[in-house]
């Protein structure tokens, strides 16, 4: 493996604050590598956004070190650090009447000097992050008038303008719709493959971070900073472990999040797979445990549509099915 672009070693991080300074997380450990996207995922207030501020060199760590390409992060003048380290916040953006080439061109303006100008360079490095984030047809908006994903698009473009080997990225998917979700994701996941750039964001999505992230990092206040494929952390119930509630739990093989029910009556259900999904997701819904034998059994028919029989009895929807339960129980 090639060696890490970005790392931190025996971090700890949190704010000075007198008599003694506040200690969010302690001696974390961190790689991260070119072409790869990691996904941070960690309850409310462990300490995530702190810890993207801290690797990008806007505060200090309390202790440990961050390096960016092997030299310390605070050895960069902030030129210099924005020419390898773009990041991207969750706060509003404050881009007044600009339209969205812009406010992309931003992006280019540690590479121009004291004069600020952009060149035929940093022109066509602006084009190129417009058309790999695919918002052309924003390029002369307001940034007013775009939707929240657009916006957060733009932004991101923003950062690839600044063509630095790493990204980072605070709850990019935050406030958005579930496709916009998912544009978001597949997008940081393309630039990190098809452009070689390291990636890390933090988000609550664990759904996407399962399907997009290359690598987790799962950050608690109980066990230490851990990285790993998702597949092999979902294995090791590491992730079940960090979401851990007492109303709800993970469900290892599909990695959803289900709500824990007491064990109701059982009945048993059979037919075609899409059907016996939400079949299934309903009656577990009313208080029914699922399972392959029990007295009562219901046969999910595909014709015209679905049909499901309960003994002698036919219903053409699953409301209807559990109007008839809830009556006879």
């Amino acid at each position: 493996m090639s060696e890490a672009v970005l790392t931190g070693k025996a971090l700890d991080i949190g704010y000075e604050a007198k008599p003694n300074p506040k200690v969010i997380l302690r001696n974390l450990n961190l790689e991260l590598y070119a072409g790869e996207l990691v996904a941070l995922l960690g309850p409310n207030g462990v300490g995530k956004s702190t810890l993207l501020r801290t690797l990008a060199g806007l505060q200090a760590p309390l202790g440990g070190a961050v390096q960016l390409k092997g030299d310390a992060i605070q050895n960069y003048s902030p030129v210099e650090r924005a020419r390898e380290l773009s990041l991207v916040l969750t706060e509003s953006v404050q881009a007044g009447n600009l339209r969205v080439r812009e406010l992309v061109a931003l992006g280019r303006f540690p590479h121009t000097g004291w004069s600020g100008k952009l060149g035929d360079a940093d022109l066509k490095k602006v084009e190129e992050a417009i058309a790999a984030c695919r918002i052309e047809y924003l390029a002369n908006s307001r940034v007013f008038e775009i939707s929240d994903g657009q916006r957060q698009k733009a932004m991101i473009a923003r950062a690839l303008a600044q063509d630095g080997p790493v990204m980072l990225l605070d709850e990019p998917t935050a406030h958005l719709d579930l496709p916009n979700k998912g544009e978001i994701m597949h997008l940081l996941h393309g630039l990190a493959r098809d452009l070689g750039k390291a990636i890390l964001v933090s988000t609550h999505d664990l759904q996407l971070a399962l399907q997009m992230a290359d690598r987790l990092m799962l950050a608690d206040c109980v066990e230490p900073l851990e990285t790993g494929a998702p597949e092999d952390l979902m294995l090791t119930g590491r992730v079940a472990r960090l979401f851990d509630h007492p109303q709800f739990m993970l469900d290892a093989r599909t990695g959803q999040y289900r709500i824990r029910r007491e064990e109701g009556e059982p009945i048993a259900v059979e037919g075609p797979e899409t059907a016996l999904h939400w079949l299934t997701v309903a009656l577990e819904k009313h208080g029914y445990l699922v399972q392959a034998e029990a007295n009562r059994r219901i046969v999910v028919r595909e014709a015209a549509g679905f049909s499901f029989l309960l003994g002698d009895r036919e219903f053409s929807t699953i409301a209807a099915l559990l109007s008839y339960l809830e009556a006879t129980q």
